[in-house]
């Protein structure tokens, strides 16, 4: 019998529900419905998940990646270099732009899905244009070597990307320990895991990890994937989890600094470009000093996530040129 880690219910076929073990909103295709009760997936889904959806979810959506849920993703907006914006959809497709003016001065500029209300939006232009001058656009010349970069509607940025916050790190532990109970590895040992994603310890357990002195895995030119790696080691008496989200947001989550349990080495990796698993070697060996400076070079390394960031958005705009 299984019960939801979260809140301890016993799990049935009339409370139990099917959870993302990494979230749906990134193209997380592994699930399970033996995790948490449906109340408890859904508060998670409505409370941290969205934390970590505002930051993450517009890289899936500008690589097109399919969710599970057939569901309306709106539009994502970015700016180039030189200051210009535009919308675009699923896999970076712009959205037609219309502009009215009146004796040179602007009285509206939009930008309108393509394909959808095409007839009612022409009807409407030739009706404009009686009265006003319109430049109507198409999503076909917006196309342009220049970079774009997301427009972030968060306060604090690091360039044109929001960083952190407690909630957000809360949704990435909890994709480590869904993906620690799903193998079915012993749940007394992720306790400090359970209590951070439910708010009952406010003591930080995950960590940005971009080391200098090592290379942790092979990235394939184009590869974009998810990857959790869980390692357990008696001998040296550590349990953690490490994890990379687009190869871009990368942590380390700490499960116990005092494992006496039997050794782990663990790994899933999705290539959510080609939707596929991929077999992926991760050369990663921490001893207990390592984790213990962890809170001290956090800092320091996230910066080093901008690396990782403009390698994503190479591949994003190398994509839409592509296709183009």
């Amino acid at each position: 019998m299984k019960h939801c880690y979260n809140c301890g219910i016993l799990l049935t076929d009339s409370n139990k529900s099917f959870e993302h073990i990494i979230n749906n909103c990134i193209g997380g295709k592994l699930k399970s419905d033996l995790l948490l009760c449906s109340k408890c997936n859904s508060d998670f889904g409505n409370s941290i998940d969205v934390a970590l959806e505002k930051q993450l979810r517009a890289y899936g959506f500008l690589l097109n990646i399919p969710l599970d849920r057939n569901e309306y993703r709106g539009r994502i907006k970015l700016m180039s270099q030189s200051g210009q914006i535009k919308y675009v959809g699923p896999g970076l497709v712009p959205h037609d732009q219309i502009k009215i003016s009146e004796k040179e001065k602007n009285i509206a500029h939009f930008f309108v899905e393509p394909t959808i209300y095409n007839k009612m939006i022409q009807k409407k232009i030739r009706e404009i244009k009686e009265k006003y001058k319109v430049e109507y656009k198409e999503s076909i010349v917006e196309p342009t070597k220049e970079k774009y970069y997301i427009v972030s509607d968060e306060e604090d940025q690091i360039g044109d990307l929001w960083i952190g916050g407690k909630d957000c790190d809360r949704s990435i532990v909890k994709i480590c320990l869904n993906y620690y109970l799903h193998r079915g590895y012993p749940d007394c040992y992720c306790v400090n895991a359970k209590n951070f994603v439910s708010g009952i310890s406010n003591n930080k357990i995950a960590f940005y990890y971009y080391p200098t002195n090592e290379i942790i895995h092979q990235l394939g030119p184009d590869e974009v994937s998810h990857i959790i790696h869980i390692r357990g080691s008696r001998e040296i008496g550590v349990l953690y989890a490490y994890i990379e989200l687009f190869n871009m947001r990368n942590m380390i989550v700490f499960f116990d600094l005092n494992y006496n349990g039997d050794d782990i080495i663990d790994t899933y990796c999705h290539d959510v470009i080609k939707s596929e698993d991929l077999n992926k070697s991760i050369n990663l060996r921490l001893l207990k000093h390592h984790l213990e400076s962890l809170p001290y070079d956090s800092a320091k390394m996230v910066i080093r996530q901008d690396l990782r960031h403009e390698r994503l958005m190479s591949i994003i705009q190398n994509r839409q040129l592509t296709k183009r």
